[in-house]
């Protein structure tokens, strides 16, 4: 009976196929290096079209950003497992709260590193399920009662200037929201 590839099964790193692949993208990397265009790339590579040269390239640099990170991580860990090996008979043995602390200061380090921590919860600013609209239009109400203010504050409360539904409209004023 034959296996059914499924997700999570897919080839060897060590098959052929992923060992020309991976071929293929540090050459194409290469070429970028020396100053090539994904066309040129392409050309030297017998690709059809120049997306295919690209995608190479960012998955080549990705994975060799990704495996330096790796590094890092695995040598942190291997780090905060020595202080908890050197922090945790001394806990045992005495219970002393100080050691206490220093092995949650390294538990502390260690769960974002793998990762454990739940996601945070963000808060919108403007309540959830609101639509870009309505969220364009509160901001607009929001600068419109600042520049109120601003005017007012001026003594030039009826100088004009506001915004309409189809972008910003304002008499000078430089305003982020509603620009094209």
């Amino acid at each position: 009976m034959g296996r059914i590839k499924g997700r999570g099964q897919g080839t060897s790193k060590t098959s052929l196929k992923a060992i020309s692949q991976v071929a293929k993208r540090i050459r194409a990397l290469e070429l970028r290096k020396e100053g090539k265009n994904y066309r040129e790339i392409a050309e030297i590579m017998g690709c059809a079209n120049a997306s295919v040269p690209h995608q190479w390239v960012v998955k080549a640099l990705r994975e060799t950003q990704q495996e330096p990170a790796d590094d890092v991580r695995e040598l942190e860990l291997q780090r905060l497992d020595a202080m908890w090996k050197r922090h945790w008979p001394k806990f045992i043995e005495s219970g002393d709260p100080r050691v206490s602390q220093e092995l949650l200061r390294i538990m502390a380090r260690r769960a974002p590193l793998l990762g454990l921590d739940a996601p945070e919860k963000v808060v919108h600013l403007f309540g959830d399920g609101l639509k870009d609209e309505e969220i364009l239009e509160q901001t607009r109400a929001l600068f419109e009662a600042i520049d109120k203010q601003r005017r007012a504050a001026e003594g030039s409360e009826d100088a004009g200037g506001g915004y309409q539904s189809s972008g910003v409209a304002d008499q000078g004023g430089e305003h982020p929201v509603g620009e094209s």
